[in-house]
């Protein structure tokens, strides 16, 4: 079987075309233009007001595949979870501390918060909730939370070199909460169970997040911009993505104080800040 979410190009479809229809018997993808040629079963594609997982699940009942339960899943390695571990004791992070893991890379620039705010927002973050702030990266990004580090004025923590996502998601495991660009970091928080808060650009955070608002919050600026689906990419102004440092602070404020599993972690932080 051959399930195709996101639009491939030229090369991708004479791939698909060469190695896998001959020999596929059955080829499922979603029924639209240009690529419904591909498939011999059909699916109905959801809409944007719907997380895009769940759009896909929907493509498996015309073989009738049906589901009852809905939830992201990451299965993390022991190896993946020691590096964690060791990292986390390396800095001295503990139960007691609020941790807060930081993602302001992104590979598209339409999601690619002022990395200035994201420095004010992480000392913030530090200042108002005593919390410990790891920036997170992944290959070609470093410089990207250097760069934030060197703007802040509190000393954040940076993450270790991570060899794959499964790493990655052993450190976001660890921490209490995930903030961070529209981007793959927040689906692998969620898929090892931390809530999160993202700071949205022009895509629909009703797609794109995971639809438990108990846990998982964002920030989004509408915007009137005709055609944006097609225009975003070489968007100059971004105005969807200005916000102010203090209406984030506001809605991460809001978020925090709603989060009832990190009230123990919030008290105990803030104790120690006192102390």
């Amino acid at each position: 079987m051959i399930l195709m979410n996101e639009t491939p190009n030229f090369a991708e479809l004479s791939e698909y075309y060469s190695i896998f229809i001959p020999n596929s018997k059955t080829r499922l993808g979603f029924d639209l233009p240009r690529r419904r040629v591909l498939y011999n079963i059909l699916a109905s594609r959801g809409t944007s007001s719907e997380y895009a997982a769940l759009s896909c699940l929907k493509a498996l009942k015309p073989l009738g595949i049906e589901y009852d339960d809905f939830k992201l899943d990451f299965f993390l390695s022991d190896e993946a979870r020691s590096l964690a571990e060791q990292f986390f004791q390396k800095e001295n992070l503990n139960t007691e501390n609020l941790v807060i893991s930081v993602s302001p890379t992104s590979r598209r620039r339409f999601n690619f918060y002022s990395l200035d705010r994201y420095a004010q927002i992480c000392d913030w973050l530090i200042q108002e909730f005593a919390a410990k702030i790891i920036l997170v990266w992944g290959p070609g990004e470093e410089k990207v939370v250097q760069d934030v580090s060197s703007k802040m004025r509190n000393k954040p923590i940076i993450s270790p070199h991570t060899p794959s996502l499964l790493e990655l998601g052993a450190v976001l495991e660890r921490c209490d909460l995930h903030i961070g660009n529209d981007n793959g970091t927040k689906h692998i928080a969620t898929a090892v169970g931390k809530p999160t808060f993202t700071l949205y650009g022009p895509n629909s955070p009703l797609s794109w997040t995971f639809p438990d608002p108990l846990r998982h919050g964002y920030i989004k600026k509408e915007v009137d911009c005709p055609n944006c689906e097609n225009e975003k990419h070489r968007c100059e102004s971004l105005e969807c993505l200005d916000y102010s440092v203090e209406e984030v602070k506001i809605k991460i404020k809001e978020f925090l104080n709603s989060l009832s599993e990190l009230k123990d972690n919030l008290t105990l932080s803030l104790k120690r800040r006192g102390s």
